[in-house]
């Protein structure tokens, strides 16, 4: 089940607080303290579901479904993702519409599955990455995008990452930790809400995740 990141961001908070002045800033410290506690509230949210469904596999399932705001979450995530994002020196551009972009599921699982895929973004393209993320919508479909300039996914392991446990092979580096369960977790909580993932490689360089949501009305 995907915990990683709020855990990172909380370890993050709290090693900035460890070796920061708090007198001499204590809004910057309220912040990083806010920030701390809203992660370990979200995680709680997440370690409840895993114990009540399994890690998303039992078919009777039942997420707590209700209209939610695309845009609001990727703002969320933003906000989530503060400190990794200014640590990595990451430029990340948000290309949503003006109007409301709203999908009917369940906000906890699907804010974990943009994290996830941001985070991954942060993690593997590299010094300074560029990310985008993009939302388009019709009357049949939305469709919320990550892309960043990493070096992308080998052809050969496109059909495998989403597979549980499965990482890419990266020789002798060691510096990216990870369970290979994320990106699985993202195909399972997309599955649950009758939609999916897909990703493809870029002509440049990178790639391009996509949740892609049914037009089931909001």
């Amino acid at each position: 089940m995907y915990a990683t990141p709020p855990v990172s961001t909380v370890k993050l908070a709290l090693e900035v607080l460890r070796t920061f002045d708090l007198k001499k800033d204590p809004k910057v410290s309220g912040d990083y303290l806010q920030m701390a506690s809203r992660e370990v509230e979200r995680l709680e949210g997440l370690v409840s579901k895993v114990l009540h469904h399994e890690a998303m596999e039992d078919p009777s399932i039942s997420l707590q479904k209700e209209t939610c705001d695309l845009s609001e979450m990727v703002q969320n995530v933003l906000h989530t993702l503060e400190i990794p994002i200014r640590e990595s020196g990451a430029d990340v551009s948000v290309d949503v519409p003006e109007e409301s972009c709203a999908v009917v599921g369940d906000p906890v699982y699907l804010e974990g599955v943009i994290i996830n895929l941001l985070d991954n973004s942060l993690k593997y393209a590299g010094p300074r990455p560029v990310i985008q993320i993009i939302i388009t919508s019709d009357s049949h479909s939305t469709i919320l995008s990550v892309q960043d300039n990493g070096p992308g996914i080998p052809e050969e392991f496109k059909n495998q990452i989403f597979e549980k446990f499965f990482r890419i092979p990266s020789g002798d580096r060691h510096d990216v930790k990870g369970y290979g369960l994320g990106l699985n977790f993202a195909s399972q909580v997309m599955a649950h809400h009758g939609g999916s993932i897909s990703v493809k490689n870029l002509s440049t360089r990178g790639c391009v995740f996509s949740l892609h949501f049914s037009g089931e009305p909001a």
